[in-house]
């Protein structure tokens, strides 16, 4: 059974190589500042697992930090994402610039209270550029006052105090009716078609079986254009469905999907 299921992972693995890549068509990031998440994760000790298998009793001095729950709402909310890292510059040079931001309609700021001047100044030129900031938790704690006022105060920064605010604020690339235990990604392919990634987490423990989605629509806001795509699901045949695109949105109904479904637009 269990090498079964590895044959079967494996040949699926092979057959969505081409629908697959590491860039995406998502227009929201995230950042994951290293500092401000390891930091806290190291000094409340997380490791023990909540407790599971020793209890922590020191202080925290360090801020709550918010990127893992900001990016599960996301998720469970069908918002397509990618993060945006933000290394420790003792460790290796920063390499997110301005430009590389800038394909991005809204850029999520998550209790990143240890940015470094240098990162400030590549938010602060992607506002100046257009872009659109959400801002939530603690920024720049070793920042000058001024520095942390230009982005909070920035017309086109969004401050949030909820983080289940930060989903509602954010339009929706991809609609469908996918309920909080899908995933979406968009995978933008070398020859700029896309590939919609769909992960079910809906699992009945009564009938040890994931639930079956059927007919699912989708309406993805992305510059591409295509007439139909083929469909890839673990231990099926492919599909071809048809697509209709127009004025920068792309529409198909999936027909179904059990753990894992790809529409690979053509």
């Amino acid at each position: 059974m269990c090498k079964d299921l590895v044959d079967e992972t494996g040949q699926f693995l092979a057959e969505i190589d081409a629908a697959t890549s590491n860039e995406s068509y998502n227009d929201t990031a995230v950042i994951f500042s290293v500092l401000s998440t390891i930091g806290r994760t190291i000094d409340a000790d997380q490791y023990s697992d909540d407790g599971r298998f020793f209890t922590y009793d020191g202080e925290l001095d360090t801020p709550p930090i918010s990127y893992w729950p900001i990016v599960e709402s996301l998720s469970r909310n069908g918002i397509p994402f990618d993060s945006v890292i933000f290394p420790n510059t003792r460790l290796r040079p920063d390499d997110v610039t301005a430009a590389k931001l800038a394909r991005y309609r809204t850029v999520v700021v998550p209790s990143c209270w240890a940015v470094n001047p240098a990162q400030h100044q590549v938010l602060m030129s992607y506002l100046e550029n257009g872009g659109n900031v959400i801002l939530h938790g603690p920024y720049g704690a070793d920042l000058a006052p001024e520095q942390v006022k230009a982005i909070i105060e920035h017309p086109r920064t969004l401050v949030v105090a909820d983080q289940e605010a930060v989903a509602s604020a954010l339009p929706r690339q991809v609609e469908a009716e996918l309920g909080p235990l899908a995933a979406v990604n968009l995978h933008r392919l070398p020859d700029d078609r896309m590939a919609v990634h769909l992960v079910n987490y809906d699992f009945d423990e009564a009938t040890d079986a994931v639930v079956r989605r059927k007919n699912l629509e989708f309406v993805i806001a992305a510059p591409v254009t295509a007439a139909e795509a083929v469909v890839y699901r673990p231990g099926q045949q492919q599909q071809i469905i048809p697509v209709s695109a127009t004025r920068g949105r792309v529409s198909f109904v999936l027909p179904e999907c059990d753990t894992y479904a790809v529409v690979e637009l053509r």
